[in-house]
């Protein structure tokens, strides 16, 4: 008989929130750091990371919540984690590929965004595993 920390437990919508806002801002550092690389200095990183934060909030809550949709359904049944993490990577790899019609920074850039959100969320999963829900959030 498995317990209930043995039951697979997807994430819930706090949690694909958070996912979703730390791809985001993820993605702004990284095309911030790129900046900063390519001449800009600290002053064009901040301004590149702001303007991504800023002009890609819509774009990536409707696109973030598409791709969570499609992670949700397609693992909802595992156990481990890192199966949605992987596939939250190998769907923003193209979303980034044709939004930035590049492998790099683009799909590169958006795979590893999508992959370290999704990840950083896995902990939050395991509390809803151990205690039902998470304590103050019900």
């Amino acid at each position: 008989m498995r317990g209930t920390h043995d039951a697979p437990a997807p994430l819930d919508a706090f949690g694909y929130v958070i996912a979703v806002a730390i791809s985001l801002l993820t993605l702004a550092v990284e095309l911030g750091a790129l900046a900063a690389f390519d001449g800009s200095g600290a002053a064009g990183a901040i301004e590149v990371t702001m303007l991504v934060m800023s002009v890609g909030l819509v774009p990536a809550a409707l696109i973030g919540t598409v791709g969570s949709l499609i992670v949700h359904f397609v693992t909802r049944r595992r156990r481990s984690q890192w199966w949605s993490v992987a596939l939250a990577a190998a769907l923003g790899f193209p979303v980034g590929f044709i939004f930035f019609q590049s492998v790099f920074p683009g799909g590169i850039a958006l795979a590893l965004a999508t992959a370290i959100g999704r990840a950083a969320v896995v902990p939050h999963v395991a509390r809803v595993r151990e205690h039902g829900a998470v304590p103050g959030l019900v």
